[in-house]
């Protein structure tokens, strides 16, 4: 039987991976919940022009479901009432950065599922793949996992895993495709089963939860850092997806930094990027040679607000103002 489903998640290609495995398998889309910023939208409809199927905005035109942005789930007293509204039976969670209160899991009962990018009951919260990053268990323990929503962040019984690791050449972008293929897979299979009946979901083992929130200022380089940590640092968490902070190398104390997650930040990173130095890695180019010394930071235009010059770090991403 044909199911159908509100999807609240980020407009990101793991959503739109899971929005395409879900219609492949003959369900419906009720609706598009999601509370991403003005970025990662934008992101998504320049995905709809060059791969329409890591795009939301493609997956909603074609398929003909709305999308709409949602306030603070547990702050929105009309919520239990719209998620009613749409006539869904299932609840899919993909990336959504909000609790789903209560009110609104009672409607779906055992039916809300979500997808966290780690092995859960390890690295719950919203900073999963950064804190794997950092303790380099992503090279040998990264994957993607489906379990059932409740009252508690990435808390509730594990339906199914799919393995993922970090390749060889450290590209942190390939492994965020690779959740994204992971997600669609568990989509199209374990969640299936899961709603026809024959998978029972197992309870998550306490004992070894971790939470993973990271203050902005554990992903800096500092000085007292091995060369083998500053070394795995660039090349893993200087390259980020679109739509989340730019990095910059300048002249401050800890070598790194970047303007925080502000409006006022994000209007100093677009002013940034019109006055930097467009620099691209070349394969095999030593990453020193890219980055340039301190003579020609120098020469660089100064980086408003804080005056000094800066150069974005290279990575696998265009590095052009949005």
């Amino acid at each position: 039987m044909p199911w159908r489903a509100l999807i609240v998640g980020s407009v990101s290609p793991v959503a739109a991976g899971v929005v395409r495995a879900w219609t492949d398998a003959g369900n419906e889309v009720a609706g598009f919940w999601h509370a991403s910023s003005a970025g990662f939208v934008r992101r998504d409809r320049r995905l709809a022009w060059l791969v329409p199927r890591w795009s939301v905005a493609a997956s909603g035109r074609q398929h003909r479901f709305p999308i709409g942005q949602v306030p603070r789930l547990a702050a929105w007293p009309q919520a239990a009432d719209a998620a009613e509204a749409t006539g869904a039976d299932v609840l899919i969670g993909a990336y959504f950065r909000y609790l789903v209160p209560r009110q609104v899991l009672d409607i779906f009962g055992s039916r809300a599922v979500n997808f966290h990018p780690a092995p859960l009951p390890r690295h719950r919260g919203p900073d999963p793949v950064t804190a794997m990053v950092l303790d380099r268990s992503i090279l040998t323990d990264g994957g993607m996992t489906l379990h059932v929503l409740d009252e508690a962040f990435d808390h509730g019984p594990i339906v199914a895993r799919e393995p993922v690791s970090l390749s060889s050449d450290l590209d942190i972008g390939r492994y965020h495709v690779d959740l994204a293929q992971a997600a669609a897979r568990l989509t199209a299979g374990a969640l299936q089963r899961y709603l026809a009946g024959e998978i029972a979901p197992v309870p998550q083992d306490g004992g070894q939860a971790t939470y993973a929130k990271l203050p902005a200022e554990s992903r800096d380089i500092r000085p007292e850092m091995t060369a083998d940590e500053i070394r795995w640092r660039c090349r893993t968490l200087a390259r980020r997806p679109p739509g989340q902070d730019r990095w910059h190398r300048s002249r401050h104390r800890d070598g790194i930094s970047r303007h925080p997650r502000s409006a006022e930040g994000r209007a100093a990173d677009r002013r940034c990027a019109q006055r930097r130095i467009r620099r691209r890695r070349r394969p095999g180019q030593p990453l020193a040679e890219v980055a340039g010394d301190e003579s020609d930071s120098a020469s660089a235009p100064p980086c408003r607000p804080c005056q000094n010059p800066c150069l974005v770090m290279p990575g696998r991403w265009p590095q052009r103002s949005v």
